[in-house]
């Protein structure tokens, strides 16, 4: 453990218990430890991949805001559930984030899919990760409750299914993958056709997925490959990268994951800011202000600044510049939309004293320059210009990678 980890150790963890259990405790309701950052607080604490969160301040893994920025200096009470050595660990730490990326157990989410807990990316994420068993026990539960979906025609779906757009989605997709091909294609042609612009883009992903499949088994190889592409750039997971392999897409030109890393962001640009037209942003000018551990952040808007994505980046920024300021400079938001109303997100990270300037980018010179296809896109730059990561701060396991290896520059420097 180097010694900087060790002064952020001692300043942040108030206490850790480990005691031995004689029965494994119920890990229903937990949140399975899914990755743990090299070098992080939750590395040297002896936490791994396949490990459980339990509870966290008093709420069950499964329904604990795992998102939410805590006050620095609060209390936060952690309990894991250790299986290789059947122990649990309590710590009592002042918020900093430990570096773990955890997702609800496919258990978890089958016996908590009721109620206020049906959340549509639980959906996704068993999709994604834990495979189409649990997908198809979901559409048996959602028959059991008398929906009778085989005999239902679409017009009257959502009455007399109780069913929300995603779950139309994956209820199609559960169909398809129970050999019900024709019945499981009607209802994901309906989410494509009428629903998914009103959801994130990882949701028309599956949906295409499915299309392309489809496609493949009518004989329409060229169209199949466009629907499958564009699967991958809406919802780059390693399930559809593995269709996009066996079609030879990738391999060949792996530059579809991450195409300007390593290169110099494409474009000098000089904007006015949103609030104050007057005032004109460099980059080269903001880049020539940071020191050589430094990074800086460039967030290009497609449109209007207030749908959910940008709102979770604003908000993720603020708890890394909370607690790994001293790499993470400030943000350079590229909006096309001249819209002088500040979101609550942008509200709190300014009021905080956080550097998020907003730049009006009337003519969209900054978008085409990116050849931007999503909104946001996010792009992190080192002193000299160059994109060192297209990290999004939602993996808190990618933002410690790239503190620790910025930070050691600093050490450096310093000796």
């Amino acid at each position: 453990m180097s010694l900087e980890l060790k002064e952020i150790f001692n300043q942040c963890i108030y206490r850790q218990q480990k005691t031995s259990l004689n029965t494994p405790p119920d890990t229903s309701k937990a949140r399975l430890v899914t990755q743990v950052a090299g070098g992080s607080l939750a590395d040297y604490l002896g936490i791994q991949k396949g490990d459980y969160l339990l509870q966290l301040n008093g709420y069950d893994g499964i329904n604990a805001n795992v998102k939410l920025v805590p006050d620095q200096g609060v209390t936060q009470r952690i309990e894991y559930y250790l299986p290789r050595t059947n122990e649990a660990l309590v710590i009592e730490t002042n918020g900093y984030p430990m570096g773990i990326e955890s997702e609800r157990s496919p258990e978890g989410i089958f016996l908590n899919y009721k109620g206020r807990y049906r959340r549509p990316d639980d959906l996704y994420v068993m999709w994604r990760s834990f495979g189409d068993d649990a997908l198809i026990a979901l559409a048996i539960r959602w028959q059991n409750r008398k929906a009778q979906w085989l005999r239902k025609t679409l017009p009257g779906v959502f009455k007399d299914m109780a069913m929300t757009e995603v779950e139309l989605l994956f209820h199609g997709v559960a169909l398809f993958e129970n050999g019900q091909t024709q019945n499981g294609m009607m209802f994901v042609g309906e989410f494509i056709n009428n629903y998914q612009h009103h959801h994130e883009m990882h949701f028309s992903g599956v949906a295409h997925f499915y299309w392309y499949q489809e496609l493949k088994a009518q004989g329409k190889q060229e169209e199949a490959i466009a629907v499958l592409k564009e699967s991958y750039r809406l919802a780059p997971v390693d399930r559809i990268k593995r269709k996009m392999v066996l079609e030879g897409l990738m391999g060949i030109d792996d530059q579809v994951e991450a195409k300007r890393i390593g290169h110099p962001f494409p474009l000098n640009y000089q904007l006015p800011m949103l609030n104050r037209r007057d005032t004109i942003v460099s980059l080269s000018e903001y880049l020539d202000e940071l020191e050589d551990h430094q990074l800086m952040i460039v967030c290009a808007l497609g449109g209007y600044r207030s749908n959910g994505p940008y709102d979770q980046f604003v908000r993720s920024y603020i708890q890394v510049k909370q607690y790994f300021g001293d790499v993470f400079s400030g943000v350079n938001v590229i909006a096309g939309d001249y819209n002088n109303d500040w979101t609550e997100s942008e509200r709190e990270a300014i009021a905080s004293g956080l550097n998020v300037a907003v730049l009006y980018d009337e003519s969209n010179v900054v978008g085409e320059a990116l050849e931007s296809a999503g909104s946001p896109d996010i792009y992190i730059l080192d002193y000299k210009g160059v994109v060192v990561s297209e990290c999004d701060f939602e993996r808190i396991s990618d933002v410690w990678a790239l503190y620790l290896k910025y930070r050691q520059k600093k050490v450096v420097e310093l000796v």
